[in-house]
């Protein structure tokens, strides 16, 4: 794989709690600089990362995360804070999986989150990628 198509499979994230509009400026500029395929960042800063992607050579995508960090909250509230960043202008959304579902085979449980979600998601734009993040450090414990 070419040093630049492997880049275009990259997300450059943002998503620390203490991230600044400075920082995800960074976020950006390194973006479109390597060839990264989106910048993922919290909801506070999506319309930002929107306008600052606008135009840019190579196309860099603008992603917003729902769920972040803990996946701990309702699918309900998953697919709304989804179809917030939806209507911010986000190309791409990711959601945090529930971990403690993943980590019991709750197959009905994980299926929900993502269905409320991609229906949410769906019903503004069906042009919209929706990935799921987990945790995968914890499933090695």
């Amino acid at each position: 794989m070419s040093p630049s198509l492997l880049a275009s499979t990259i997300d450059c994230t943002s998503l620390e709690a203490h991230a600044t509009l400075e920082d995800v400026q960074h976020a950006c500029d390194k973006a479109i600089d390597a060839g990264f395929a989106s910048v993922c960042v919290n909801g506070i800063y999506l319309k930002r990362v929107v306008e600052w992607l606008a135009g840019a050579k190579p196309n860099v995508a603008a992603c917003g995360v729902a769920g972040f960090p803990l996946g701990a909250m309702k699918p309900t509230v998953k697919a709304i804070e989804a179809t917030s960043l939806v209507k911010d202008g986000a190309h791409a959304i990711d959601f945090v999986a529930h971990l403690p579902h993943v980590m019991a085979l709750n197959h009905a449980a994980v299926m929900e989150d993502f269905l409320r979600v991609t229906t949410s998601v769906r019903s503004v734009s069906r042009e919209i990628g929706v990935k799921v993040i987990v945790e995968s450090a914890a499933l090695m414990a």
